[in-house]
């Protein structure tokens, strides 16, 4: 039985969690289990530990929910890093996006942690870094860079997920797509704009 069914009584009390454990592999993931059987210790906890299994969950359901389209049930803890310290964050995190100096991503990164503060009391939780285990997941195929960040606050009860990449080829202006077709004349939608938070 995977984790998510074992403990799935943990997380059917948190709050706006309506999703259906139904349909989810029910092989236990490796890395959850020491080669005795019992729980190991993780980034996240030590997996006996009911904090650490729950703290997991959120972490998969999170994702889950982020990325409709792309499974992470079989996760495990090894697939999350406890970062050490939020000014690395921030800084791989500003660096990233105001590469090109521009005055808009500089006020842009001040709104973003601003909102972080706010929203999810980031200078006093915890924070976790997804590690994907292969090149071809959402994360990475396509893409020149991505990092995708979870602030924990236990005190808030509340885990915010910020995920940023940029493409492996960014369309200039005027430049064709392969259509032909100017790709001035694609919208937002059409995936030139392919950074979500």
């Amino acid at each position: 039985m995977c984790l998510i069914h074992r403990y799935a009584e943990e997380i059917e009390g948190i709050p706006g969690f309506s999703g259906s454990l139904d349909g989810v592999n029910t092989t236990p993931p490796a890395a959850a289990r020491s080669s005795s059987g019992g729980a190991v210790s993780s980034s996240l906890g030590h997996m006996s530990d009911s904090s650490a299994r729950k703290l997991l969950l959120n972490l998969i359901l999170t994702m889950n929910q982020s990325f409709q389209d792309y499974d992470f049930t079989n996760l495990t803890p090894d697939n999350f890093v406890r970062e050490e310290s939020l000014a690395a964050v921030r800084h791989s995190v500003d660096t990233k996006l105001t590469d090109y100096g521009s005055d808009a991503s500089t006020r842009f990164c001040i709104e973003l942690w601003r909102t972080m503060e706010e929203e999810a009391g980031i200078s006093d939780a915890q924070i976790y870094s997804y590690l994907p285990d292969d090149n071809d997941d959402c994360f990475s195929r396509g893409k020149l860079w991505s990092c995708n960040y979870f602030v924990y606050s236990a005190r808030l009860k509340r885990i915010a997920f910020l995920s940023l990449w940029t493409p492996a080829q960014t369309p200039r202006m005027g430049a064709l797509n392969a259509s032909g077709s100017d790709l001035d004349d694609m919208s937002d939608d059409d995936g030139i704009m392919d950074m979500d938070l």
